[in-house]
């Protein structure tokens, strides 16, 4: 009956809001698959609510926009194509980077963008849908990379009073990792729904920590050279020849981007 399907939906928005705001050890795949099945899409909305709110911690808005895209591929079904893929179509951009912000009124005003777009998309097919669900994604991975940073709020770090000199190294070494069991079930946004327990053990290699990193300070001032080529760096002989690209680096400040996998010499 039709008022059946009504409080069903009621109900379902209800659910999902409480379990996604007090009980966060919970799935919500039960509730997706259901306003899916029943081609409801009110689900949504609740979603952008709580992702948009100034309240809302950065993990929980970063799991909501991470089910918005389990919805929207759930529509989008195998027609769409492959889940996996880019998000960079330029209508989107502007709210990824507004997305980046501390504000909380930048998070709101992003979120609410992104619904713009979506409502606009939602008509264009399975393949739309998709590649919508591929920047929800990435909207949901800003909000994760910017809740993993606050840990340096937990991290002090002091200059050294009496710094080392040049040309003394320092040593650092870690043993080895294995895997025995769950690897990556502990990293979003596979936890937010399934849980994650990871086993795992540190061990030496023939008696020594196998990892490590060695750093000195030089007298004089260096400069680092990083270059690619197409076809080998034989006959590119000069910084910047042909078949080759060269990025120069003089300062701290030109590695800032090394973690970004789009900036050159990444």
């Amino acid at each position: 009956l039709e008022w059946q399907d009504t409080v069903m939906a009621e109900t379902n928005v209800l659910r999902a809001k409480q379990l996604m705001l007090y009980h966060r050890d919970l799935p919500l795949k039960h509730i997706l698959d259901d306003e899916v099945r029943r081609n409801r899409w009110g689900l949504l909305d609740v979603l952008d609510e709580v992702a948009a709110a100034d309240e809302t911690p950065l993990d929980v808005a970063a799991r909501a926009l991470a089910q918005i895209a389990e919805v929207l591929a759930a529509f989008g079904g195998p027609a769409g194509g492959l889940r996996s893929g880019s998000a960079r179509n330029p209508q989107w951009r502007g709210a990824l980077q507004r997305l980046a912000s501390p504000e909380t009124s930048a998070r709101r005003a992003a979120i609410l963008e992104m619904r713009r777009l979506r409502t606009e998309w939602i008509g264009d097919g399975p393949v739309a849908l998709i590649r919508a669900a591929r920047h929800y994604e990435a909207a949901a991975q800003v909000l994760i990379l910017m809740g993993v940073a606050t840990c340096s709020e937990f991290i002090s770090i002091v200059p050294s009073q009496q710094p080392r000199p040049p040309g003394q190294w320092v040593v650092v070494e870690a043993p080895a990792r294995i895997d025995l069991a769950g690897g990556w079930t502990d990293t979003p946004p596979v936890c937010y729904e399934h849980g994650g327990c990871v086993v795992n053990l540190a061990l030496f290699v023939d008696g020594k920590r196998p990892i490590g990193a060695k750093a000195r300070r030089l007298p004089d001032v260096t400069t680092l050279v990083f270059e690619t080529w197409k076809e080998g760096p034989q006959g590119a002989a000069d910084f910047g020849a042909e078949g080759s690209a060269s990025i120069v680096c003089r300062s701290l400040a030109d590695l800032d981007d090394h973690n970004s996998p789009g900036a050159a010499a990444a």
